[in-house]
């Protein structure tokens, strides 16, 4: 091997060893990253109500399903419409 090609291929270990480097640091971060909630949906059916989705899931009621869902609901919580998606709490 020339002196060139030990130049070459020592500079690529040098770049391996840092990606390396940095893939190790981003899977300890990974690691101790807190886990993501789990979210469940449920889609409006026609006939649905707030308080019906909520007993049909076991909820304690309907208000904590609104709280959740109040951006996609809007400000009445009576006015649903089939095929919103709803985050269950």
């Amino acid at each position: 091997m020339s002196s060139e090609e030990f130049a070459e291929v020592t500079r690529s270990l040098g770049e391996l060893s840092g990606r390396v480097a940095t893939l190790e640091g981003e899977v300890q971060t990974l690691k101790s990253a807190p886990p993501a909630p789990s979210s469940r949906t449920y889609t409006v059916q026609p006939g649905d109500s707030l308080s019906g989705i909520a007993a049909q899931l076991g909820l304690p009621g309907w208000q904590p399903l609104y709280d959740a869902n109040r951006g996609t609901i809007g400000a009445d919580p009576d006015r649903i419409y089939p095929g919103q998606v709803l985050i269950i709490p």
